[in-house]
Formats: C-alpha cells, sequence, structure tokens
C-alpha cells in the first residue's frame, strides 16, 4: 500500500473517533458563542474580522483542535504498525509524520472555517459589506478577509507542524504545556509594548503573534 494511502487511512480513523466528534461539537458551540457576542446584527464582514480576531476564537475554536489533531494523529500514526515496517530510517520517519499532521490540520481548518461561516450566516445581518474599504487600505472587506484566513492559516500549520516535531521529541504533555504558554501570550500580547507592531500588510515581524492581529 502506498504512502499516500496509509495518509488517507490514518485520517480516517482519526474522524472516526469520538475525539474528533467532540472537537466538532465544541467548535461548534465556541463559534456560536463568539457570533452571539461579536456577530450579531453586525455585517457580514464585521463579523468574520471580530471572529477571526478574538483571542477566545483563535485559541479555542482553532489552536486547541489544531493541537488535538496534532497529538492524535501523532498517536494513531505511531500505532500503525504496516506504515512502520515500510519507513526505512527516522529521517523518513519524521518526514512522513509531519506530511500527516500538515494533511489533517488543513482539513480541521476548513472545516472549522465552515462552521464560521454556517454561524455568520445564522446571526448576521443581511448587508455583507464585502465591497467596501477595509480601514484606510484602498482595498475591499472580502480580500483582506481571504487574505488574513491564509496567513491565519499559515500560522495555524507552521504551529501544528513545530508542534509535531516536538512532539516525536518529548512527552505530549511537555508540548500541551508549551503550547498552554504559547495560548497565554496571544492573550496577553496586545496589552504589553513589545513592538510598535506592524503598520501594514505587507510589513513582516519576527513575532508570530503579530500576524494574529489586524493589519
Amino acid at each position: 500500500m502506498p504512502k499516500k494511502q496509509f495518509r488517507i487511512e490514518i485520517f480516517k480513523e482519526y474522524i472516526n473517533s469520538w475525539i474528533f466528534k467532540i472537537l466538532i461539537a465544541s467548535s461548534f458551540l465556541i463559534t456560536f458563542f463568539v457570533m452571539a457576542n461579536y456577530g450579531l446584527n453586525k455585517s457580514y464582514s464585521v463579523a468574520m474580522l471580530a471572529a477571526l480576531t478574538s483571542n477566545i476564537y483563535i485559541v479555542c475554536a482553532l489552536f486547541i483542535p489544531l493541537l488535538i489533531t496534532t497529538i492524535n494523529i501523532y498517536n494513531v500514526f505511531n500505532s500503525n504498525y504496516f506504515l512502520a515496517i515500510r519507513i526505512s530510517s527516522k529521517k523518513e520517519r519524521l518526514k512522513e509524520l509531519l506530511k500527516n499532521i500538515f494533511f489533517s490540520s488543513s482539513f480541521v481548518f476548513l472545516i472549522i472555517i465552515l462552521i464560521l461561516l454556517i454561524g455568520l450566516n445564522l446571526v448576521c445581518a443581511s448587508n455583507l459589506e464585502f465591497m467596501n474599504s477595509y480601514q484606510f487600505y484602498n482595498i475591499p472587506n472580502i480580500i483582506y478577509i481571504i487574505f488574513y484566513i491564509i496567513r491565519l492559516y499559515v500560522v495555524l500549520v507552521i504551529v501544528s507542524v513545530f508542534n509535531g516535531f516536538i512532539l516525536d521529541s518529548f512527552s505530549s504533555k511537555f508540548v500541551i504545556f508549551l503550547n498552554v504558554i504559547f495560548y497565554g501570550i496571544i492573550f496577553m500580547y496586545p496589552y504589553i509594548p513589545i513592538s510598535a507592531g506592524r503598520t501594514s500588510i505587507l510589513d513582516t515581524s519576527p513575532l508570530i503573534f503579530e500576524y494574529l492581529q489586524l493589519n
């Protein structure tokens, strides 16, 4: 069986697990909680940006589900005997593990964004405001939303793959501990004058937290 087929089998085992079902149910609850607080009777684009930049939503609906996905994919991957006997080296094994985490994290991210769209359709006002200019930039809201979602996806996948890399050398408890610290910094970052911050959507920063903010 090709490794790609093993990847699909590992993912199927994960999405059929009770952990994945609880994760999706929790994502629905968190999304509707955030929508009730940030999106009620607001325009579609305003509510979407408010949710996607809410620290509660970012951590509880995105980072935590992807961390759970990473840990469970790691466990399923390690328990697959038939895949293990087809991997010839530690380097190849790590590469295949990270591919599984990338694939699974991408799928879960897509599912969570679809859940967010469902929530937006239920609570938002009828006006979309997609073509209104975003802040002082001469670009429509819809372009910025797409840009922000892609940027958020890149950040989340990088963190997931990094978690998988660390998980391969340390225990899951250690990885969870590191992520709890990371989540704490996300909540505290807007209130800490660490840097002058980014002033343009094209600005870069060595701090990953900057890319979870607007601009």
